[in-house]
């Protein structure tokens, strides 16, 4: 940025202009600098927790504006309110959570792999594959690579054999 603004010849940009034009080319010229060069932050996409019930939500919204209601007070009849809300929503999110759990287990012969996943993610360990030992003794640690020595690996293994071989001895 200061690169940029130290190539400017300041001097004959703001000639013979009042206070107020300078200060707008100035304030422009900032503006112009910052989109340039400073990045935008990216937003987090939060996902919607699944398990939660539209109640469970409507609960925690309370919860919330009871809290905001009692920091703007600080009366112990509003602390009073919030704790009330806070067990309430604590409750329903624990319905909701163990309704979801629940429809998931009994639907597991109509749709394992929704439950599979769900039993997935609650995992702490990931399971990662590599390293590998190439053909040629080697180990083998980047992905791509990994990747091609596994093709190669089952397209060996699962190939297409004559049939009618086997049926004529």
């Amino acid at each position: 940025m200061r690169e940029y603004l130290a190539k400017i010849d300041w001097n004959n940009t703001l000639k013979n202009k009042t206070a107020t034009e300078c200060w707008n080319i100035l304030k422009s010229e900032i503006d112009c600098v910052v989109d340039k060069f400073v990045p935008l932050k990216k937003q987090g996409k939060r996902s919607k927790k699944k398990h939660l019930s539209k109640e469970a939500i409507r609960k925690i919204k309370y919860k919330q504006m009871m809290w905001k209601t009692y920091r703007h007070t600080g009366s112990e009849e509003d602390y009073s309110i919030y704790k009330e809300a806070l067990n309430q929503a604590t409750a329903e999110i624990r319905n909701s959570k163990r309704s979801y759990e629940q429809k998931k287990a009994f639907n597991i012969k109509h749709d394992s792999k929704s439950f599979y996943a769900y039993v997935r993610s609650k995992q702490k360990v990931q399971d990662k594959v590599g390293p590998l030992e190439g053909n040629d003794g080697n180990i083998i640690t980047e992905g791509f690579l990994m990747a091609e020595n596994l093709n190669e690996y089952f397209s060996s293994v699962f190939t297409r054999e004559d049939i009618s071989i086997l049926t004529r001895t």
